[in-house]
């Protein structure tokens, strides 16, 4: 009786005018359907775009530099008709040849990422080679803790090798070098130009020596470029540098000496920008291409802005790829076992739980005079260490109190600390089925968001950093395991609500950490990329629990992404 009525009401619902829940989801299954195809189609078009875009611009050729020095030098001009981008045309007679300007990237960062500078002042006539310091990009020679300790002379030594190996290279003007670094690359070329008489002029964004410049040089033609929402430990640092060479502070936009004779000296604040974005500004390129032309006496240059087509293309195909994660999130999901939803009672408790947790493993580190390192120091990431040992000391909080609140031999958890009667999500059992899902999921987000490694920074692990993923992946997977456990419960909207509010929680607590002088001050640099990282980990995560429920899935996943994305950015100590 209880079905004739059923089917009755949903009748005469149907009657009524009013659509059935079926044909409902049916309707929004295929809206998303057709979302998903127009994404598709949009992201392959942006990608074949890419793509014309990268090797249809200024001549570049990749090369190992002194045996160590992964490099790539970009020419002025256009590909040559028939020849592929890394095909050079003769080399110019001398006096014909372009100066070059050396880019020294910032800490985390690599030559990916100095490269849409370095195609712009391509475009604007120089000549640029950009090189991974140790430690970053495709370097095979280990990052040092302490860079401007003794350990300073291994990056002095990289950019002699580098001036050293241009000044015999025939494509380029080996008497007009230019030294240009962002962060710690700033920091290096101002130091090395104190060293070092080569260098006709360097530009500094966004760094400097605190005032230590004890070479037996004076450097030329100095600019210092500094965004206006930079720390101020940056500003201040500049400010005295520039004070200790002119014996006067800086005033913005006003050149002091006489750029001519080498003697230039300049400050300049760069508004709208912090210390990443500054390298994307086109007034800060318009800046340093001014000064380069100053100083090597290159006139009639036209060039206004950045001149990289790949930026805008990127972004779009980063908003593509944004949304397509969900739709992969959902597509794994489904390959998964369903389990039943798990109610969301509770939810601010288990957030003061975590925050609990939180706050229990910055005391840990603190007062165990850890420096956020120890128990992940074996991965040999240059901060990245501190950051995975802070979030395994916290999961190991979070499921060890979790294991103490289960009863004596009833195996009944509280439901704000996970697993609650009722609940039917084991942890180990049926884990082997996750596997295919886990897999579907992780080497999806690696083809769509690999694609923008050429643009911003390589992302195709080294044979070094390859096995540095599953460790990483396996240190992290507590903090992941019991975050998902804690917060994703209930409807969608409520688990992802609850899941940015702890992912929210999480950087707070790790910022305060931060004040607290719990973790190495390179830690600063990391606090953007983890709220990034979050961000693009709760749109899988959303499409994956959407789909399946399933808390389990969603941390392996989380994890396998977070320790590919560490192993890549951050600097490798060996």
């Amino acid at each position: 009786m209880v079905d004739l009525v059923d089917r009755t009401g949903s009748t005469d619902a149907a009657a009524a005018g009013e659509p059935r829940r079926g044909s409902v989801s049916r309707r929004f299954r295929r809206l998303g359907g057709a979302l998903i195809l127009v994404l598709v189609l949009a992201a392959g078009t942006l990608l074949t775009v890419l793509s014309e875009q990268q090797v249809g611009s200024s001549p570049r050729r990749d090369f190992e530099i002194a045996g160590r020095i992964p490099a790539t030098v970009f020419l002025p001009g256009s590909v040559p008709d028939g020849l592929p981008a890394i095909a050079f045309a003769e080399p110019e007679p001398v006096g014909r040849r372009p100066p070059v300007v050396v880019l020294v990237h910032g800490h985390t960062a690599d030559r990916e990422t100095m490269s849409p500078l370095a195609r712009s002042l391509a475009v604007a006539g120089y000549a640029v080679v950009t090189f991974d310091l140790p430690g970053h990009g495709a370097s095979r020679v280990p990052f040092s803790a302490t860079p401007f300790g003794s350990e300073l002379d291994k990056f002095r030594a990289d950019l002699k090798a580098v001036l050293d190996w241009l000044g015999r290279y025939p494509y380029v003007d080996g008497e007009r070098i230019l030294l240009m670094g962002h962060s710690l690359g700033a920091a290096m070329v101002v130091d090395f130009a104190a060293r070092d008489p080569r260098p006709l002029a360097t530009v500094a964004f966004s760094g400097s020596v605190n005032p230590y410049l004890d070479g037996e040089f004076r450097p030329r033609n100095l600019l210092f470029l500094v965004a206006a929402d930079e720390a101020v430990e940056i500003h201040s640092e500049t400010r005295a540098t520039f004070g200790q060479l002119a014996g006067a502070p800086p005033v913005d936009g006003r050149t002091l000496g006489d750029p001519v004779l080498g003697t230039g000296l300049r400050h300049n604040s760069v508004e709208g920008v912090d210390h990443l974005t500054i390298l994307y500004s086109d007034h800060a390129f318009e800046e340093a291409l001014s000064w380069a032309d100053t100083t090597t006496g290159r006139t009639g240059q036209t060039v206004t802005g950045l001149r990289d087509p790949r930026l805008a293309t990127a972004g779009w195909y980063a908003l593509c790829a944004a949304f397509l994660l969900a739709g992969l999130g959902i597509w794994a999901g489904r390959t998964a076992p369903r389990l039943p939803t798990v109610p969301a009672r509770g939810v601010h408790w288990r957030l003061l739980a975590l925050t609990g947790a939180l706050v229990a493993a910055i005391a840990v580190v603190s007062v165990g005079g850890l420096d956020g390192r120890t128990l992940a120091g074996f991965l040999s990431l240059e901060g990245g260490d501190a950051v995975f040992s802070f979030l395994a000391i916290t999961g190991g909080i979070l499921l060890a109190v979790r294991a103490l609140a289960a009863g004596r031999g009833t195996g009944v958890r509280p439901g704000w600390l996970g697993e609650a009667a009722g609940d039917t999500r084991p942890f180990v059992p049926g884990l082997r089925r996750l596997l295919v899902p886990a897999l579907i999921a992780v080497a999806g987000a690696y083809i769509l968001i690999a694609p923008l490694g050429p643009v911003f920074h390589r992302l195709v692990p080294t044979p070094q950093r390859l096995l540095l993923v599953p460790l990483a992946a396996l240190v992290v997977f507590p903090f992941f395991f019991a975050l998902e456990s804690l917060l994703r419960r209930g409807s969608v909207l409520t688990a992802t609500l609850a899941s940015i509010a702890g992912r929210l929680i999480v950087v707070v607590v790790l910022t305060i950490g931060l004040f607290r002088w719990a973790f190495q001050d390179i830690v600063w640099l990391y606090v953007p990329f983890v709220a990034a990282l979050f961000a693009v980990f709760e749109v899988i995560a959303t499409g994956i629990y959407a789909a399946c429920r399933d808390h389990r899935l969603t941390a392996v996943v989380q994890s396998a992404l977070l320790g590919w994305i560490v192993a890549v950015l951050v600097p490798w100590n060996g």
